[in-house]
């Protein structure tokens, strides 16, 4: 499917079976937009950025920014979606929605998603904290996946075995990775004592020896048991604290020289970071648009 406008134009390709649909998206368009939609489904769902990086998220909740070459996996229960694609330049986005039958079987090997899955009470949500660097082995089986031609009875083989190793490596690559064991007490205390002080003041950037000694920890364990609990490095917090608190400001009609310095930043770098991290200007956002 191919639409066409004088803003921009978007281009759908889908292959569907009874283990999964794969909607590869291209966009192109002059200036930000942001697409809503209402997604039935249930069971996984992933989504892979392959070139341009945006932001995708639920109606009414935070947005996670999908950077070009990152994924990340949502429980893909019935709900109204929002995707903000930058302007001025191509994104190519890999939607890809699972049924049961794609990947119950390799559920007991990855008991953190089980679990996840098993509890029918929540709504729609991430089920990483963060996007995740997509592998080699990811993108290898995606481009093949487009790229390669079969007789159509093979072809359909083909896709069946190369779809289902994406959605592996990305299970394998999110729930087995080193140290994934639950967080303890204790990390759990360091974590939340170094998480008040960075809220405290965003506009600061205590180092992470420094930060250690403030909550009386060593640098290392201090490092591992925050990346278990908020799923995130101490600075990668702090930037991402700072980036929504001035996006919020923005929003509120505020100038990006008084948004920069609240948030510990100086102008000229904060264009530039604003930019890299959502994939749209500071200036471009005016009160009351968004």
């Amino acid at each position: 499917m191919y639409a066409e406008h004088p803003f921009g134009s978007i281009l759908l390709q889908q292959i569907q079976t009874e283990g999964y649909r794969l909607n590869y998206y291209i966009f192109s368009f002059l200036q930000q937009v942001s697409l809503f939609g209402t997604e039935e489904n249930g069971g996984l769902q992933s989504l892979l950025s392959l070139k341009g990086g945006l932001q995708f998220g639920f109606k009414g909740r935070a947005a996670q920014t999908l950077a070009e070459g990152q994924f990340t996996l949502l429980d893909a229960r019935t709900a109204d979606t929002e995707t903000i694609v930058p302007g001025g330049r191509e994104c190519h986005l890999i939607n890809t929605y699972y049924t049961g039958s794609g990947y119950e079987e390799w559920l007991p090997h990855f008991p953190a998603l089980k679990k996840a899955l098993r509890d029918k009470g929540r709504k729609p949500r991430f089920l990483l904290p963060s996007p995740r660097p997509a592998r080699h082995t990811l993108l290898d089986a995606v481009q093949e996946v487009l790229q390669e031609q079969y007789q159509p009875e093979l072809q359909r083989i083909f896709w069946e075995m190369k779809v289902r190793q994406a959605l592996f490596t990305q299970l394998a690559q999110a729930y087995t990775e080193p140290d994934n064991a639950p967080a303890t007490q204790l990390e759990l205390q360091m974590a939340e004592r170094a998480q008040a002080i960075i809220m405290q003041d965003i506009s600061r950037h205590y180092p992470n020896d420094q930060l250690a000694r403030m909550v009386g920890w060593s640098e290392s364990s201090l490092k591992r048991a925050f990346q278990k609990v908020y799923g995130s490095g101490l600075y990668e917090y702090l930037r991402t604290a700072r980036m929504e608190r001035a996006r919020e400001l923005l929003l509120r009609g505020e100038q990006v020289k008084t948004v920069a310095p609240t948030v510990g930043m100086r102008p000229s770098n904060f264009t530039m970071e604003f930019q890299k991290y959502f994939g749209y200007k500071a200036t471009s956002l005016r009160k009351g648009t968004r």
